[in-house]
């Protein structure tokens, strides 16, 4: 027998008591004797033995009293009686006591140690049960989330601190249910249109997952997953459940955080970022939807193609941030005269396209047309200047006039291209006839290629000064069409024809492949050259496999990726801003530079620019213009070269043509400084021989 077990031994007769000890002695760890029922009680109070042996018949207080005594405070401890009375009352009184067993007198010690070998097995068993519960409870008290031990009938056998958040008031209850201490404030169980975990368990006996149940814990809102899993007895059948909750509170705030953060992104991929209005994109979407359900209908829609009079020239004369803001007010007025089912959407620059549904005949769209022109009379007031701007507009049906979004944009723009050589502020309807006029500019596009082809497109090159030590050690490549009557084009002069003819990417690989194969970095580094720019197109760098395409060259030619500078006009790598940031995270990992072309003269959010990895700054000649004569555009310049300062972004100032503008910007410390002042552009042996010199 294991000798951890304490016994308090009462009884009268020295005799009887000396026998006792002489037999058990060494059996038990501690053996406590009291004389009386009076003195057993105390030390039962005392000792907290885990067996009581008593007799009956005792003087002062009966052994029955002093188990009656004992029953109050302790309902379990184990009681044995051993008395020579054997009649009816004193077993009955005994039965009612919960004694746990009757010997008689004389004592037979073997019997008497049979009796004491069965109750210590069963308090070492409850010691085990109790040290395992005890374990068992400490290791759930370390979990985070809520954990549950729930019998048969549901009551809840086990629980940890965790679980006690979701209802105070119950666990204070000697019994109480699953459903009152987590489902009464979560979801009631006793809902018709819920059905109860454990019952469904039960069922089909297998675990059952909750998920997204929202439960008021210490006054705030969170959110749980709870998973109820059976506990299985040695004869496969349910005897408990385990419930476990995970609190996805977190979880679901920074899904829900990701989910905005993905909204965002995917409206921006699909909106222009001036306007706001839907891109091509978004246009080629809904355009065939409308295509699916009016093929479906046999009913008919307008597409107008429209591209503001005289842009250009606003742009050039007023500067690029008045021509944003024109755009900006064009399109709300646009958006205030069509109706709420028509699609207005930027495609780009100055042209935009309006798919006007629902409508019966060309007179409703020819009513439609001359709202919009009328609606443009109205002068647009911008910074204090008074703008008078019309449309151009170019008109196609569905579904005579086309039946893909291609191809009815395509003759829509034919049909713009008719109005504005027509006389502009005007509107037309697209005829088949109009593709002969279409093919002029189509002729200008062949020309172009053949140009490629031939060998008419040049590189010049422009140095870029060092202001801290007053020499060249930037240069930028410019692209010029030497054309076959002797002139020299720019790029404004016949990129518009290169995107017409859809070989703007063409045209940029033939600029990356040629600099790469003749440029010699080596000679220019020897003259204190530290790296060439070269500018590249949106449709070149958002297109598929790019850098890819350019790694494959500068490994061709063994040109330095670190030698290289990829310009980006501002606004066009904001066109998809999710894979600009990929590829400009390429590029970086390359060790290829990359430069804002044109800065300030676009509409991107200055908020975005931190986001994007970009080197450099190169300040648009628009601001440098007018600021020896003009203190707001002085104030202008100086609050871009603060941003960029702030950023840490290296600044290169384009366009300066004059001595006095160089004062100005040295004291500012202007690092680099582009333009006619210093050097005109030039070809490779000019360049040469300028550096040299």
């Amino acid at each position: 027998m294991n000798k951890s077990i304490s016994i308090l031994y009462v009884e009268d007769d020295v005799l009887t008591v000396e026998a006792f000890l002489d037999a058990f002695g060494d059996v038990f760890k501690k053996v406590h004797v009291a004389y009386n029922a009076s003195d057993g009680f105390e030390l039962f109070l005392k000792e907290k033995p885990d067996i009581v042996l008593t007799d009956l018949q005792m003087p002062k207080m009966s052994g029955l009293e002093l188990i009656a005594k004992i029953r109050e405070i302790n309902q379990n401890i184990p009681i044995i009686v051993n008395s020579a009375f054997n009649n009816t009352k004193f077993l009955l009184e005994s039965i009612n006591l919960h004694v746990n067993e009757y010997t008689m007198k004389p004592t037979d010690p073997y019997k008497l140690l049979t009796v004491f070998e069965k109750i210590s097995r069963t308090i070492l068993l409850e010691r085990s049960v109790k040290h395992s519960h005890a374990m068992f409870q400490t290791v759930i008290n370390e979990m985070p989330d809520p954990v549950v031990y729930i019998n048969k009938d549901k009551s809840v056998a086990m629980f940890n601190d965790a679980a006690k958040k979701f209802n105070q008031e119950v666990v204070g209850k000697e019994s109480f249910t699953c459903h009152e201490l987590i489902f009464k404030n979560v979801q009631s169980c006793s809902n018709e249109t819920i059905t109860c975990p454990i019952e469904t368990i039960n069922r089909t006996k297998e675990p059952v997952t909750l998920y997204n149940l929202k439960a008021i814990i210490e006054d705030t809102e969170r959110c749980f997953d709870i998973h109820i899993r059976p506990i299985f007895n040695e004869e496969n059948e349910i005897n408990g459940y385990i419930e476990i909750m995970h609190d996805m509170t977190e979880y679901v705030k920074m899904n829900s955080q990701l989910m905005d953060e993905k909204n965002k992104l995917e409206h921006l991929s699909m909106h222009d970022q001036l306007t706001r209005l839907p891109n091509r994109r978004l246009l080629n979407d809904r355009m065939e939807q409308v295509i699916k359900r009016n093929t479906r209908t046999k009913e008919s829609f307008g597409v107008f193609f429209m591209d503001l009079d005289h842009f250009k020239e606003i742009n050039d004369t007023l500067g690029h941030l008045v021509g944003d803001i024109l755009l900006v007010e064009f399109s709300k007025r646009v958006l205030d005269c069509i109706r709420e089912q028509d699609t207005f959407a930027r495609i780009g620059g100055d042209e935009f396209v309006l798919i006007v549904e629902n409508s019966e005949d060309e007179k409703h769209y020819e009513e439609f047309a001359k709202k919009i022109q009328e609606m443009l009379k109205e002068p647009f007031l911008i910074q204090g200047q008074t703008i008078y701007s019309a449309c151009s507009i170019g008109i196609t049906v569905f579904p005579q006039d086309g039946t893909t979004p291609e191809i009815l944009i395509s003759n829509a723009d034919a049909a713009m291209y008719f109005a504005k050589h027509s006389g502009r502020s005007t509107f037309t309807f697209y005829a088949q006839e109009m593709r002969e006029k279409a093919s002029a500019y189509l002729n200008e596009g062949s020309d172009f290629i053949r140009a490629i082809e031939e060998e008419e497109l040049v590189l010049y090159y422009q140095p870029i000064r060092n202001m801290a030590c007053g020499k060249f050690t930037k240069i930028e490549a410019l692209l010029r069409w030497r054309h076959v009557q002797n002139t020299l084009l720019l790029p404004d002069e016949f990129l518009p024809i290169a995107k017409k003819a859809g070989v703007l990417t063409r045209v940029d690989f033939w600029v990356l492949e040629n600099l790469f194969k003749n440029f010699e970095i080596q000679t220019f580094e020897n003259l204190g050259i530290e790296s060439i720019s070269v500018n590249i197109t949106s449709e070149t760098f958002l297109s598929k496999g790019f850098v890819q395409k350019l790694v494959h060259l500068m490994e061709s030619y063994s040109f330095k990726a670190s030698f290289l500078v990829l310009e980006i006009i501002e606004n066009q790598f904001m066109q998809d801003t999710r894979s600009s940031q990929n590829i400009l995270l390429e590029l970086r990992a390359l060790g290829i530079r990359v430069a804002i072309d044109d800065f300030g003269t676009g509409y991107s959010p200055l908020t975005y620019l931190p986001e994007f990895p970009i080197d450099v700054l190169k300040v648009d000649k628009s601001f440098v213009k007018n600021i020896t004569t003009d203190k707001k555009a002085f104030k202008l310049l100086k609050s871009i070269l603060t941003l960029a300062n702030i950023l840490e972004y290296e600044v290169i100032v384009e366009g300066v043509e004059l001595a006095s503008q160089v004062d100005l910007l040295l004291l500012e410390e202007i690092s680099y400084i582009q333009g006619f002042y210093f050097a005109k552009p030039m070809d490779y042996d000019a360049l040469k021989l300028f550096l040299v010199q």
